[in-house]
């Protein structure tokens, strides 16, 4: 169920690559290509003419280099990662324990 907290948005890369083909201008397309790679040729085109996707490579070759800030985004990741275990183990626990209970 989704709330007015919740929203999803699918990106289907195939079809911002379309779009980016017939609209090179395309902000959201062009965004949807750096995040999909960001060393990919057709980036590097992009960055020429799109400032802020620029600023984001440069900002991302920092993070890249830096081995703090790296490590730092790692520990990040990881935490993430394993809150989102954690909280399916404890819900297939429950649920297991539900049904134990309805038995």
């Amino acid at each position: 169920m989704l709330t007015d907290v919740l929203e999803f948005y699918i990106i289907e890369i195939p079809k911002a690559r379309e779009i980016l083909k017939k609209d090179p201008n395309n902000k959201l397309a062009q965004w949807v290509m750096f995040l999909d790679n960001p060393n990919e040729s057709e980036v590097s085109k992009i960055m020429n003419e799109n400032e802020e996707i620029k600023e984001a490579m440069s900002e991302l070759e920092k993070i890249s280099k830096d081995k703090e800030l790296k490590r730092v985004a790692e520990l990040r990741e990881k935490a993430i990662r394993d809150e989102k275990s954690g909280l399916r183990y404890a819900r297939e626990d429950g649920k297991k324990e539900r049904d134990k209970r309805t038995e």
